[in-house]
């Protein structure tokens, strides 16, 4: 890698504006959900059809979207984000806060040694929700992005091997 720290730091912005993307369509979708009060279901049920589909595309998207972000079967995603900050840590000249402000420095580095045991942190703690994310992958590969013809007449049938 020629700049690992521009390089690493322009894929970090992309993964970070694809789990901003993800965080708003599931806040929308809570918002719909909330909506299925008594006070508000007739304005539901008046816009039926309009917001199953919203409901049924923010749903798809936000798997597919969140898929993408952890699923070590894309070709970017956090997994090898943090493999390569691992190979590329000396270079990467990491920092964190400053909570001294004692000597007015908003930033201060940390040692290598320190900033690889926070990354092999990050890996153990995504590595805990394997299980979700192949469910998650599967879904996407058997009904999101491709029929899987074993569903494709019986589509509550995928929810139900891999329910997340």
């Amino acid at each position: 890698m020629k700049n690992p720290e521009k390089n690493l730091k322009d894929y970090l912005n992309k993964l970070i504006d694809l789990y901003a993307t993800t965080t708003l369509y599931k806040k929308q979708l809570n918002i719909i959900d909330q909506w299925k009060t008594p006070n508000r279901i007739d304005t539901l049920n008046k816009g039926a059809t309009f917001f199953d589909l919203v409901t049924k595309s923010f749903t798809r998207t936000f798997l597919i979207e969140l898929c993408i972000l952890v699923s070590p079967k894309e070709k970017y995603n956090i997994h090898k984000w943090l493999e390569k900050v691992k190979i590329h840590a000396s270079s990467l000249k990491p920092t964190r806060a400053n909570k001294n402000n004692e000597s007015n420095t908003k930033r201060i580095q940390i040692k290598k040694k320190e900033y690889l045991e926070i990354v092999d942190e990050h890996l153990t703690a995504l590595s805990a929700h394997n299980e979700t994310i192949e469910k998650l992958t599967s879904l996407r590969e058997k009904i999101f992005t491709h029929y899987d013809p074993d569903y494709f007449n019986d589509p509550e049938k995928v929810y139900k091997k891999y329910s997340l």
